[in-house]
């Protein structure tokens, strides 16, 4: 917006602002305002910061925020300067443009205006003593506000008014150092020049407030934290005690941000009185800082108390902007501590609010609206919503950090009405103007002070030591008061991509040598990928795990939580209880796959439990959005020294974690333990594509089958050249008595085919020990469940074993015949089953071996993670506790392998994760697309191995067994196209036709 523009929009208030402002009579500001432009713009004024600041302050109050960043631009402008430096007065616009800023969620820029004002009293140290105080008395400011009276004060109070325009005692411009004098001046009384004192130390203590909440633990590593609090601790020289108090809290708020910090609370209490006895102005920004210290402690209620202060003297002393962050905070802490009494006086406050300022009377009312859910009035909650959203209709007004809180008390209602779609929908509204827009960042302070660690480690601005502890604070798993205080900011940057900074954590725990905190942090990493793909970061996982846990497996820190909210919402056992009792009932029923087969009872009882299901759905939801810090650990953390002794002897666990610098490999065993590094991180990813390539996956012309399963074939050489950069030769004594192998594979490693690698007599390493995935080193345990025979399988086919479809419809009945209680659905046909679902509910075991760009529309592919799945199906598979088959084979999942450029390893991770956590107990993944009478064959001597072993084993068998059979190239298209050889035979023992399949979890046998 152009300045004849801003200063046209800001005329609307100068009635607002001429009341208000004691640095221009009514009669003056108007006729400022009835000038041309050019002239407004070029006239000085006496009084400091000129007039068009306090009119750019009204309209951020009004929530309209770029026309108040322009107004505080022009201020910039206009402000004194002394040579080619400024002088204070520049202070109040730059610090409000940087609120602007950080009202729009670009902290970067709201920490460089901060910042440069903060420069400025550094650079003009001796500004305080250049003012003539005067010694008359302050007059005091009998009585209240009308209207001001929301809550009790804690105190009596006498407020005083402090003059704001206080006489400059010497003119800046023209001021000469005296010789010797230590920086003191001399230089002609100005006899018309003023400055707003008081609005330069607000606005200076509000800056220091805001880096210190931007900065967090990084505050300390900042080159201004120390200056600002040696600064702060030299007194004024004038005598008024009004300046020695507001000195006073500045101190404190400085020492917030620096090593000393212990006196901060001291110095803010001694600061909130004038001589122990008087309000005033920056009674309210000192309380404020004292609540955050108050709430950082635990002290929820002290905290209240002091915010409750702050809104009372915020309004009194008409600082709108400090009004709205207390009235947020209030709310907040209130929601908190569950304090619903307090929505009442939250109300008033608001509506107060209302024709004073914008900012103050939305955030008051999204507050309240919050507070209201937790009173369980959704209709007020949404009415108080409305209406702050109505506020904030005009397009001027660009509040996304009041609107995401709102988005965000839409989606807990949402779920509170079993409305799970419109909850999720909100709730990535609000993570979505909570993250910001690519050009600001995220508006979450955490985020952003990760970032800023990593940034400064890189620039050689942190040490070793000291980026290693901060990134241990950040990457910590939020704590109990970060989820009772701020649940949006934590669930944000819980879920924003974090995965650099917790690489660069795991490098410095192997720079110290630290072994069992390099198992930690590399199961973290792995964890971590998981918690990203997940709306809710993995909260809503872990409710739903403490739902379906025995009480008495419970650990002390989820118990408790448990306990108060099936307290406070005692359908969440009920719900539970009765899924419980529709899933017994319909699994000791037949398993009809034809939905009129169904009895009555069985329809009913099935379309109770979708719907039940949904609502438990819904308030598990709602749970993890409520302020309850319910620990996402899920499963548990690793131990080097319990990983081991769960092992056997015959047992080994191996896991690489790649970082952008190094990759990270462990090698596990009941007595031994291997930890060490790669470097060369691109030469294993060549090498992994020159194996695939060997094969016949990638490149083009396609390798032939023939020269795939020749003697001399260059997989061979290619495979010992991976197993040596992945220097598993160092480890050979640990892999020779290695009878069942654990992998644990984070990103491209999960396409790496491990059976494929030779041993030291150059066999495969599935030919002499069975082989199985976990997704986690904390999920291990996943490896080790007790062994049941499957009862009931149904298999799930399209054209995957025969491109006839008489040839594929025969095989598939050729597979089941081998198995007793063994059912087929055939997605060339109708089916009429009703969805998915109720195939994971009912069976055993479930194979699917369907591509689904066949027949899509008779197959609820949201719910089963058929072939190309995409995240989402990670969700659908989570979606009903405990819903998913006890084994299950999808021998057709597609991913990157094979095209132009391998993915990431979630299109494997996280449809491991689904099963695991969903509670499967193994399960069959395919690497690559496959199909064809090699794979019924495997298939066929799976499920009759899985009648007898675990899965692991059976699947090794499987493999055995069909190594020495002869199969047409023809049939199998995962050869194809094969050129000349189209109708000669391949060996079984071809790489395509069995190392592209994994072993998830496993069930061993007593």
């Amino acid at each position: 917006m152009g300045v004849q523009q801003s200063v046209a929009s800001l005329s609307a208030c100068a009635v607002r602002v001429a009341k208000r402002s004691t640095l221009l009579s009514l009669s003056s500001f108007l006729l400022v305002l009835t000038l041309p432009v050019h002239i407004l713009f070029g006239q000085a004024f006496s009084e400091l910061p000129r007039a068009e600041y306090y009119v750019a302050k009204e309209l951020y109050g009004a929530g309209r925020l770029n026309e108040a960043a322009e107004g505080f631009r022009v201020a910039v402008q206009r402000a004194r300067k002394v040579g080619e430096q400024r002088w204070v007065d520049s202070v109040p616009p730059l610090v409000m443009l940087g609120e602007c800023f950080y009202q729009q969620g670009n902290l970067p820029a709201a920490l460089e205006q901060y910042d440069a004002a903060l420069m400025l009293v550094l650079n003009n140290q001796n500004w305080v003593n250049e003012l003539d105080y005067g010694v008359e008395q302050l007059p005091f400011l009998e009585g209240q506000a009308k209207g001001i009276d929301w809550f009790t004060r804690s105190r009596p109070s006498r407020s005083v008014a402090v003059p704001e325009a206080i006489q400059i005692a010497i003119d800046p411009t023209r001021a000469e150092p005296i010789p010797g004098g230590n920086g003191a001046a001399v230089a002609p009384v100005s006899l018309v020049s003023r400055l707003d004192a008081t609005e330069v130390m607000r606005t200076i203590g509000v800056a220091m407030l805001r880096r210190w909440e931007i900065f967090g633990p990084l505050a300390q590593h900042s080159p201004l934290a120390e200056p600002m609090a040696q600064y702060f601790q030299q007194a004024p020289r004038t005598p008024a005690p009004w300046v020695h108090s507001a000195w006073t809290v500045l101190y404190g708020i400085s020492q917030l941000s620096s090593a000393a910090n212990a006196d901060a609370p001291l110095r803010l209490r001694q600061g909130v009185l004038i001589a122990d006895q008087f309000d005033y102005f920056m009674s309210p920004l000192a309380l404020i800082a004292l609540a955050e210290l108050q709430a950082k402690d635990g002290n929820y209620q002290n905290a209240i108390q002091a915010l409750q202060d702050a809104t009372l003297f915020s309004a009194f002393f008409e600082q709108h902007a400090e009004l709205a962050i207390s009235l947020e905070r209030l709310a907040s802490l209130a929601c908190a501590t569950r304090q619903t009494q307090m929505l009442p006086s939250l109300q008033r406050a608001s509506v107060w609010c209302n024709k004073r300022s914008l900012l103050a009377f939305v955030a008051g009312h999204a507050g309240a609206s919050e507070l209201a859910l937790y009173a369980k009035n959704p209709k007020l909650a949404d009415q108080l919503s409305g209406q702050a959203a109505n506020a904030m209709r005009p397009r001027d007004v660009i509040l996304p950090r009041i609107q995401a809180q709102l988005a965000y008390n839409s989606a807990l209602a949402a779920f509170a009405q079993d409305r799970s779609a419109a909850g999720f929908q909100s709730l990535n509204q609000a993570l979505a103007l909570m993250r910001g827009k690519a050009q600001n960042g995220s508006a979450v302070e955490v985020v952003f002070q990760i970032q800023m660690t990593l940034g400064l480690l890189a620039d050689n601005k942190l040490t070793t030591i000291a980026a290693e502890d901060l990134l241990t604070k950040l990457l910590a798993e939020p704590g109990p008061e970060q989820w009772l205080s701020e649940p949006l900011k934590t669930l944000t940057g819980i879920t924003t991509a974090s995965i650099p900074a917790f690489e660069r954590h795991l490098e410095m725990a192997q720079l110290r040598g630290d072994e069992p905190e390099m198992l930690l942090r590399m199961d973290r990493l792995q964890r971590q990928r998981l918690y990203e793909a997940l709306p809710l970061g993995g909260r809503l996982l872990a409710w739903r795990e403490a739902l379906e846990t025995p009480p008495a497996v419970l650990g002390q820190q989820i118990a408790p939580l448990l306990q108060r909210a099936t307290q406070e919402f005692p359908n969440l056992l009920t719900v539970r209880d009765r899924i419980r009792a529709l899933k017994r009932s319909l699994k000791a029923g037949p398993l009809p796959l034809d939905e009129r087969q169904l009895p009555a009872d069985a329809k009913k009882q099935y379309a109770e439990l979708e719907r039940v299901s949904q609502s438990l759905e819904s308030a598990l939801a709602q749970q993890a959005l409520w302020r309850r810090a319910m620990p996402r650990i899920l499963p548990g953390l690793p131990s080097l020294t319990d990983l081991r002794e769960s092992l056997d002897d015959s047992e080994m666990v191996l896991s690489f974690v790649p970082t952008s610098q190094a990759i990270f490999a462990v090698a596990l065993r009941k007595n031994e333990v291997a930890f060490w590094q790669l470097a060369n991180v691109a030469g294993v990813t060549e090498i992994l594509g020159q194996v695939l390539t060997d094969i016949g996956l990638q490149g083009s012309p396609k390798v032939l089958p023939s020269e795939v399963t020749a003697a001399n074939a260059r997989w061979q050489q290619s495979t010992q050249q991976l197993r040596d950069v992945l220097q598993l030769n160092q480890i050979p004594q640990m892999m020779a008595g290695t009878k069942r192998l654990i992998i644990v594979p984070c990103d491209r490693f999960w396409y790496l085919p491990f059976e494929l690698l030779p041993d030291a007599t150059g066999q495969p390493w599935i030919a002499s020990r069975s082989i199985c995935y976990v997704p986690t080193l904390g999920s291990v345990s996943m490896s080790r469940t007790p062994f049941e025979k499957p009862r009931e399988t149904v298999g799930v086919q399209g054209k995957i074993f025969s491109k006839q479809t008489e040839d594929n419809k025969e095989i598939a009945a050729r597979v089941l015949r081998v198995l007793p209680n063994s059912h087929a659905v055939n997605l060339t046909e109708k089916v009429t089953v009703p969805s998915s679902t109720w195939l994971r509910l009912s069976s055993d075991q479930v194979w699917v071996a369907a591509n689904p760009t066949v027949a899509p529309t008779v197959w609820d592919r949201s719910m089963i993670a058929l072939p190309k799945s995409k995240q989402s199906t990670l969700g659908s598979w989570l979606r009903t506790p405990q819903a998913t088959p006890r084994s299950f084979v999808a021998p057709a999942m597609t991913t990157s392998v094979g095209s132009p450029q391998l993915g990431n390893g979630n299109d494997l991770f996280l449809p491991a994760c689904a099963a695991m956590l969903g509670g499967t107990k193994s399960a069959v993944l395919s690497r690559w697309s496959v199909g064809g009478k090699s794979t019924a064959s495997l298939l066929m001597r799976y499920l009759v191995e899985r009648e007898v072993s675990d899965s692991s084993t059976a699947w090794r068998r499987a493999t055995l067994a069909l190594w020495p059979k002869d199969f047409l190239i023809s049939d199998e298209p995962a050869l194809m196209p094969a050129g000349r050889e189209a109708d000669e035979l391949t060996a079984g023992r071809h790489p395509l036709l069995w190392a592209g399949y994994m072993c998830i979890g496993d069930e061993l046998q007593n």
